[in-house]
């Protein structure tokens, strides 16, 4: 009758925000070259040079290289993933997945700095079985993100930074039954999810084939939802005011990679290992009454994880001269989530 179900969906729209800054720190980080993150299809104007020596470490032994720093370019990644957020005394278990993808378009400004702009669609859909619960999600997102490096002896430190907005379209149903009552209740109604995140790495030159990045990134994440009504027959239906979650994610990690020939292929292997902690809102909630006249109650969702372990490995295959093919694995362990996730990026340089 509470419908914890909707302060669960908050919970797993913020959880989806760290795809946003994911793609946009792998975009910076390659176009400065010699990084060990996913590959992103690029389409390139006007050549510029390296500014790290870690990039000309890794065009020394991989000079087709598509990753190759431009004064333009334009840029997509496609991404899908699965979580399950456990239960608590509080809250039932949440399962959800999402898929979609990111586009941007980004360039040189000033001695060593790159600005881009990018757009992404999305679709959640998330269910809590114990509870007949389940909605999904359409995301619209827009963001703004720029960086740099700065070359220093066998490496380089670079900075990475963004923002973004979530426009998301909700829609929710569930099934109340209990002592001969039933009633099926559904819900549209919005909301939004505004981040700022900022990054410091290292990239260092181990040899002319490998490179290990420590790192260390911080995210403000805020995400609100509006005020609605559900829809029901039988007076079980539920006026929900607007919620809204604030919560601050510090991670640090470290990223490798190492460049060989599989065959005649130039391949590259990677791996990023890191630590994320979470501050603030980390057990989403809402604010419920019935509508037909009651007092207000509040009921807890499924938590985000407070401490969770974030992995990635994969592998980068220079196909032609021009294309490369990279697939990869991320996972996400930690208390009250895991998530895993599978990418295939294919991208060419015209």
């Amino acid at each position: 009758l509470s419908g914890e179900a909707y302060a669960s969906a908050s919970g797993v729209l913020l959880n989806a925000s760290g795809i946003t800054r994911s793609s946009i720190n792998n975009r910076l980080s390659q176009a400065f070259g010699g990084t060990p993150v996913n590959p992103v299809s690029v389409m390139a104007y006007g050549p510029a040079a390296k500014t790290s020596p870690a990039g000309n470490a890794i065009d020394h032994v991989a000079p087709v290289n598509v990753d190759d720093l431009q004064r333009y370019a334009a840029w997509g990644a496609a991404f899908g993933s699965w979580a399950t957020q456990s239960a608590t005394d509080n809250a039932a278990r949440t399962k959800s997945t999402i898929g979609g993808f990111i586009t941007g378009i980004d360039g040189d400004i000033y001695d060593n700095w790159r600005l881009g702009l990018m757009a992404g669609y999305s679709r959640s859909t998330f269910k809590t079985p114990s509870l007949s619960s389940s909605g999904s999600s359409d995301n619209y997102t827009l963001g703004a993100y720029a960086g740099t490096e700065w070359a220093t002896g066998q490496g380089s430190i670079g900075f990475r930074s963004g923002l973004s907005y979530s426009w998301h379209n909700i829609e929710m149903s569930r099934s109340v039954a209990f002592n001969g009552y039933s009633d099926k209740l559904s819900a549209d109604y919005n909301g939004g999810t505004f981040q700022v995140f900022g990054e410091l790495g290292y990239k260092h030159d181990l040899s002319p084939r490998a490179i290990i990045e420590p790192y260390a990134n911080l995210a403000y994440v805020n995400v609100r939802t509006d005020s609605f009504t559900e829809t029901g027959h039988n007076g079980a239906a539920l006026s929900v005011q607007s919620g809204t979650m604030d919560t601050t994610l510090s991670t640090l990690g470290m990223r490798l990679s190492t460049s060989f020939e599989l065959g005649n292929t130039l391949t590259t292997a990677r791996a990023d290992l890191g630590w994320r902690h979470a501050f603030g809102d980390v057990i989403p909630s809402s604010t419920a009454s019935f509508a037909a006249g009651s007092n207000a109650f509040t009921a807890s969702g499924s938590p985000i994880g407070k401490d969770t372990a974030l992995i990635e490995a994969g592998l980068d295959f220079a196909i032609t001269k021009n294309s490369k093919l990279g697939v990869s694995y991320q996972g996400q362990f930690g208390s009250g989530i895991t998530q895993n996730g599978v990418n295939a990026n294919f991208s060419v340089k015209f």
